[in-house]
């Protein structure tokens, strides 16, 4: 019988170390542009694009190479399952096809991105990943990376700022984080004016699916605050950040 608890992030971390050297270069791949994918969300034709497989049978490629990595994560973790089980279901889950999206997705589960993010094989900020340990590697290779744009993100993110700056005392962008207050345009001038980042309350990567977000469930931040809040793959509640 197959366990239904999932396995805890640290466990996740060894069972990844320890088949890091049976992951083959494809694989590699599939995984790096699964984790950097926005959301750690993607299809299985955009996860075999990003690793350079194309075609009208990248998609089974793709369920073929992950399906394996999956197998061996699961041995790993002492996980095994039954032939035909969704192999790749220890590190990701997925969502059904509906109107917005015509195509089945692979969602990360959280435990194994913090894992992965702790690990550090992959550079979230430039998109490009590493192997780890080396004291040089090669640079300035052309690299194709996933691009899912979630229309509904840029237009919430406008009428938050929109709705701050209606709020504000002084018509300006100011951190939320108690105890901050930082503000772009103080420090950088017209530069920083009207600028700041918008911060989801709830962790998208925690929901099992598309959700509704409303502006209640967004922050304004700066960008300091913004990466300690979610420093190592948490999502820390912004009164507890700054003593």
């Amino acid at each position: 019988m197959v366990s239904k608890r999932l396995p805890k992030v640290k466990e996740y971390q060894v069972a990844f170390e320890t088949i890091r050297g049976k992951i083959t270069p494809i694989q590699w791949k599939m995984l790096e542009a699964h984790f950097l994918a926005p959301d750690h969300t993607a299809t299985a034709g955009e996860i075999a694009t990003a690793a350079g497989r194309t075609g009208s049978r990248s998609y089974t490629t793709t369920n073929s190479a992950y399906a394996r990595l999956g197998r061996r994560l699961r041995e790993a973790l002492g996980r095994p399952a039954p032939k035909g089980h969704a192999q790749v279901g220890i590190f990701s889950y997925f969502i059904a096809p509906d109107k917005r999206n015509p195509y089945w997705r692979f969602v990360m589960r959280r435990p194994a991105v913090q894992a992965v993010r702790a690990l550090q094989w992959f550079d979230e900020d430039s998109g490009f990943g590493r192997e780890p340990g080396p004291s040089s590697a090669e640079e300035g290779r052309i690299r194709q990376r996933l691009s899912i744009h979630r229309s509904r993100e840029r237009s919430l993110r406008a009428a938050k700022i929109e709705a701050a700056i209606a709020h504000s005392a002084d018509g300006r962008l100011h951190c939320e984080v108690p105890g901050c207050g930082f503000d772009f345009e103080t420090v950088y001038g017209k530069l920083g004016a009207g600028f700041a980042e918008v911060h989801h309350l709830r962790a998208l990567a925690d929901m099992d699916g598309p959700v509704e977000t409303t502006l209640a469930d967004l922050a304004v931040v700066c960008a300091n605050c913004h990466r300690m809040i979610h420093l190592g793959g948490a999502c820390r509640k912004m009164q507890s950040l700054i003593g």
